[in-house]
């Protein structure tokens, strides 16, 4: 028998499709944000956009400039908070039915 750590009732789940940004870019910022909460994550967003803090480059690294190791990803994280807020707004549904 296999055991599932997360409650299915209060699991939700959020994509999206058609999104204008390279796939680089996108993994690092989901990467770099995987295992914040909400609004440490919503934080480190606005931080990246308004060139506070960086993403690391830490898996798909090559072909950058030399020296660079992080880089202000705007789209990659325009996206992300979309894709959070509706995360967000399924839960909060959720909660109200």
């Amino acid at each position: 028998m296999v055991c599932y750590s997360l409650v299915p009732e209060n699991l939700t789940k959020s994509r999206g499709s058609n999104l204008h940004d390279h796939f680089k870019n996108t993994c690092e910022t989901a990467q770099a944000t995987k295992d914040m909460h909400i609004q440490k994550a919503t934080k480190y967003q606005k931080d990246v956009t308004s060139q506070k803090q960086c993403v690391p480059f830490r898996r798909y690294n090559g072909g950058v400039a030399p020296g660079i190791t992080q880089v202000w990803q705007q789209v990659a994280h325009k996206i992300a908070a979309q894709i959070r807020e509706n995360d967000t707004n399924s839960k909060m549904r959720l909660a109200l039915d």
